[in-house]
């Protein structure tokens, strides 16, 4: 009986971190559910939604897609597609990003984090200015979430001190 409850909670517990043992890969096609929910939530057809060049990337059954709307207005928007739902972690106008996806493994961490760099408009200086999306691994929940903190941590912070991801949000579904 011991070795069957021992059994079974390395079970459990291989089960709910698998994602973080797996390997991030670029996703050469996104799944065409994943296209429509993306079009739906942005209001416009599947042949305007444009994957930025190295943009979609997949580990285990999970998907992060930065997109841009083509149309008069430059967009940028970035989703988590995991269990069959789209989850939005970012979206801005104007705005532009400026490469693929940085997949940094700097921290050292069990997954590496994503970055984006972007031109974002900020209406309180009225220009576009450089940015960056940044988002991390978190082992709990296991997956990934956006933290405005660590973007600032890669861009301007002592690397010495690690950064604080207390700001961290993994995304919201349906119905945002």
């Amino acid at each position: 009986m011991k070795n069957f409850v021992i059994f079974l909670l390395l079970s459990f517990a291989n089960g709910c971190c698998a994602n973080a043992n797996e390997k991030i890969l670029l996703a050469p096609e996104l799944p065409k559910v994943m296209l429509g929910a993306i079009s739906e939530r942005n209001a416009t057809s599947v042949n305007k939604v444009k994957i930025e060049s190295g943009g979609a990337l997949k580990w285990g059954s999970e998907y992060l897609v930065s997109i841009s709307i083509k149309g008069e207005q430059k967009s940028c928007s970035v989703y988590k597609y995991t269990g069959n739902i789209l989850f939005s972690l970012f979206n801005g106008v104007p705005c532009e990003f400026k490469g693929p996806a940085d997949v940094n493994e700097s921290r050292n961490t069990s997954m590496p984090d994503i970055l984006y760099k972007i031109k974002l408009y900020l209406p309180n200086r009225g220009a576009m200015t450089d940015e960056m999306i940044a988002l991390y691994f978190d082992e709990q929940k296991a997956t990934y979430c956006l933290s405005d903190s660590l973007s600032d941590w890669y861009q301007n912070s002592d690397k010495k001190y690690p950064p604080d991801l207390s700001d961290g949000q993994c995304g919201y579904g349906p119905g945002e």
